[in-house]
């Protein structure tokens, strides 16, 4: 009779910074994308950075080189890219961030490249890559333009005497650079601009008041096109009555000294706003989930998006999450709405005595239950070192468990449990 080894192999895999940087943070701020035609210069494009004791007091941070770089498209940020000094622009991030600006002169042939940021502070080996990564379009002519109508309905506000205005991607989100014209029917500002066929953001402008939701987006067709009216701050009436509306973020992955100064909720509709520390949670039973129930009076507008901030207690200095901004509609169907916990920065735990167990050809695969129950993905790999890849799960599983058919039949696998927001 044959006799079956088996062999499986348990791993606990861990991201390790090998670099030597004392950069804390750096990103590509803005924008992602660029077309250009060659010889000519790009809109601004900026990049942030935080060092600790470095970037967070008035001006410029002591010691930190910014740089702008760009390479072929797909290749990996490094020395072979072509790199240019940027410059300090101002503090960002509510203080705590320096914020640097480049126009790049495109004088490379035409093609796709990609650019984004590096940062070093001095006496350090190595630079902090950004990991957003743009791209960049350079034409040797000008692309064709077509006529772009943009519309809103102001029913519902009360408009300013210095007009209605339009910004975005395509005037470098400049807010009195494109005026709308008055309405001619109804309360509808419209105004026609020549664009490439491109994917834009933009906002629409009362005066000096920016609509309050996410950014609109659009790709433009290779057409004359007019995109359909919409609602001032997509508008329709608002909530139909109040909404006591319940914030939750668990802390536990942080060190408490991180926000001993308190964890606050920000966000894009009255009563919330964007000013760090202005709505604090709580934590009244410790159990590292933080804590506020915010009411939206009715009228308000259905969309919202939201952060949370931390002050470490130092300096009372506040830090917002990395992650973008989490969005979420009002549900007026009831007074009340309990949103889903969030983990801070999407932060989630590691699924801590992970196990496995030989029943027949399976394997099964446990491990404690992560705090909030997320769902879960298994992966597994023949080498400890190489690329774990795609989920062996069909979908995210809600329990702690998993059976890997007839994986007792291979050698060695190694398995990896990862806690995953859906």
């Amino acid at each position: 009779m044959k006799k079956l080894s088996f062999l499986v192999i348990l791993i606990v895999v861990f991201s390790l910074n090998l670099f030597s940087t004392s950069i804390g943070w750096g990103n590509l701020q803005w924008p992602f994308s660029i077309s250009i035609v060659q010889g000519e210069t790009t809109e601004n494009i900026y990049g942030q950075v935080w060092m600790a004791g470095v970037t967070d007091s008035p001006g410029e941070g002591e010691g930190i080189t910014a740089e702008l770089g760009y390479g072929t498209d797909g290749s990996t940020p490094d020395e072979t890219w072509t790199w240019f000094a940027a410059s300090y622009f101002g503090d960002a991030g509510g203080g705590s961030n320096d914020e640097y600006i480049y126009n790049l002169v495109c004088s490379m042939a035409a093609g796709e490249y990609d650019y984004t940021y590096r940062y070093q502070f001095t006496g350090d080996t190595d630079y902090y890559y950004a990991a957003e990564i743009g791209n960049l379009t350079v034409n040797d002519a000008p692309p064709p333009t077509y006529d772009v109508t943009f519309q809103v309905d102001m029913q519902h506000q009360t408009v300013s005497e210095d007009g209605v205005f339009l910004a975005g991607s395509f005037n470098g989100w400049n807010p009195t650079a494109t005026p709308m014209d008055p309405p001619t029917r109804d309360n509808v500002y419209t105004v026609t601009l020549e664009l490439e066929s491109a994917y834009y953001e933009y906002k629409y402008i009362n005066g000096s008041e920016w609509e309050s939701i996410s950014n609109r987006t659009i790709t433009t067709p290779e057409e004359n096109h007019v995109i359909p009216v919409v609602f001032f701050n997509d508008f329709a009436g608002g909530t139909s009555q109040a909404v006591d509306v319940t914030f939750q973020v668990y802390m536990g992955e942080l060190d408490s000294s991180w926000y001993a100064g308190g964890v606050s909720v920000q966000g894009s509709v009255s009563p919330l706003d964007w000013t760090p520390g202005s709505k604090r949670l709580t934590d009244p039973d410790e159990d590292l989930v933080y804590t506020a129930t915010i009411t939206f009076p009715a009228g308000s507008a259905f969309d919202v998006d939201y952060k949370f901030t931390r002050d470490d207690g130092v300096a009372r200095t506040w830090w917002w999450e990395d992650c973008n901004n989490r969005p979420f509609t009002i549900d007026d169907s009831a007074p009340t709405q309990i949103l889903d916990l969030n983990y801070w920065n999407d932060t989630l735990p590691v699924p801590q005595n992970v196990t496995t167990t030989i029943n027949g050809n399976d394997v099964e695969i446990y491990w404690d239950a992560v705090f909030g129950d997320p769902s879960y993905n298994v992966y597994r790999s023949e080498d400890p070192y190489g690329d774990f890849g795609t989920p062996i799960n069909p979908l995210p599983l809600n329990t702690n468990t998993y059976n890997d058919e007839n994986a007792a039949l291979v050698d060695k696998y190694f398995y990896e449990v990862k806690a995953i927001i859906e």
